[in-house]
């Protein structure tokens, strides 16, 4: 028994089709992308704000123990949506970081305008960029922790 598709249905099944690969497509593109931090601001006790110009002095950071500001670097790091990763070797030099004091541990986290680095154990580490100025404010704060180095 031979039954004959319309037109009307191809058009139909191939409208569908596209739209399926469509959605396919979008979901395998973007699903790499999403929050990469799930950071309770309840446990955090202090983040400390690190300048990554000069790593011979320690002087220069900023501690935050305030719980709203706490909590405003919390929501800002959850928040952080990445759109591309980059894997980097084993790199010398610095870059801005914080560290969030929890109970038991501190969380280290690199960061500069609109990216944040992970580090590996063997000194490798994978960049996470997202929106242009995300981080801007932490910059700004590691800038206003700067001492310049002794020559």
């Amino acid at each position: 028994m031979d039954k004959k598709i319309s037109r009307r249905e191809t058009r139909l099944l191939l409208f569908l089709l596209t739209l399926f690969l469509g959605l396919g497509h979008l979901i395998a593109v973007n699903a790499h992308r999403g929050p990469l931090f799930h950071v309770n601001p309840a446990a955090v006790q202090k983040i400390t704000v690190h300048s990554g110009k000069c790593a011979a002095s320690i002087s220069n950071s900023t501690a935050i123990t305030d719980r709203e500001r706490i909590e405003e670097i919390v929501r800002l790091l959850n928040g952080f949506t990445y759109t591309e990763q980059e894997e980097l070797p084993l790199m010398a030099g610095g870059c801005d970081s914080l560290s969030l004091a929890v109970p038991a541990r501190s969380i280290r986290i690199a960061f500069g305008d609109n990216y944040v680095r992970s580090y590996r154990q063997d000194g490798s580490s994978v960049v996470y960029y997202g929106p242009s100025q995300y981080f801007h404010g932490l910059v700004q704060l590691a800038e206003e922790a700067f001492v310049p180095c002794a020559e």
